[in-house]
């Protein structure tokens, strides 16, 4: 009877035991991976790309044509989503030393605040007399880390609040005192890029949205009207921000570097 009892107290143990083996490996609790638990993001219209480019998990940045991307410690990247590169990847780092911030346009902003172009895998100091440079060469080099683009307007960023700026003339913009977007006082912005915000709380975005879509959809003589303006995200994207690490121009990358691609971008 003893015996009995003292195998049927061991096979309890063992059984305990295995249970929690397996638990420990279905939890996912190995601490070498317990800084990633996210999940694929589901999102309308996002569709999830096979992509080799480990430098994603750092992304900061990306250029609104998605051929290339800045890295949390200022790396340039180029980006190829449909062939590899001949270190069989699909990224490679731009041939410069120069640290990066983010994207103007189709120009770099390094960190000492200089406006450079990307040709043939290399950085050149951008001419003040180009393009889309007019714009905001006039303004205080000091105030361009903070300025970034919502369409064809520049807007800036201070102290919680957006503020929309005003055009003098060809070569001169101030910031206004116009307030765009103000934050709740818990909330905080994780960054500010071209035609995009991301808060602690929520994404926005700039785009263009036909404002009486049942009228114009209805009626074959209602002319759709639009509208230029940032826009809150649905709920589905803003339910998954602790997964989302960038979020722009129709692409998202999560936090485990995968990369997703919508139906109507690139």
């Amino acid at each position: 009877m003893f015996k009995k009892g003292v195998y049927s107290l061991k096979k309890k143990f063992s059984l305990f035991i295995l249970c929690g083996i397996i638990l420990f490996y279905v939890c996912g609790c190995d601490k070498n991976n317990s800084d990633i638990k996210t999940k694929d993001l589901k999102i309308d219209n996002l569709r999830k790309m096979s992509i080799v480019c480990d430098e994603l998990k750092d992304i900061i940045d990306l250029s609104l044509d998605s051929e290339y991307f800045i890295t949390k410690n200022g790396e340039l990247y180029e980006l190829n989503t449909r062939q590899l590169f001949s270190n069989d990847k699909n990224c490679r780092k731009v041939n410069t030393n120069i640290k990066i911030s983010k994207f103007y346009r189709t120009y770099v902003l390094s960190s000492d605040n200089e406006l450079y172009n990307i040709t043939n895998n290399s950085l050149s100091l951008a001419d003040k007399n180009e393009t889309f440079l007019d714009e905001i060469i006039m303004i205080d080099k000091t105030l361009r880390p903070n300025l970034f683009r919502g369409g064809d307007n520049i807007y800036y960023y201070k102290d919680k609040n957006i503020y929309s700026t005003d055009k003098i003339d060809k070569y001169h913009y101030n910031i206004s005192d116009t307030v765009v977007i103000s934050l709740d006082e818990d909330e905080d912005v994780i960054y500010v890029i071209d035609n995009t915000i991301m808060t602690t709380k929520r994404i926005f975005s700039y785009e263009t949205k036909i404002i009486n879509q049942e009228e114009c959809n209805k009626y074959v003589d209602i002319e759709c009207k639009t509208q230029s303006n940032w826009f809150e995200v649905n709920d589905n994207i803003k339910n998954q921000l602790s997964n989302i690490l960038l979020y722009k121009a129709g692409y998202a990358i999560d936090k485990k570097g995968n990369f997703y691609s919508s139906t109507y971008a690139g």
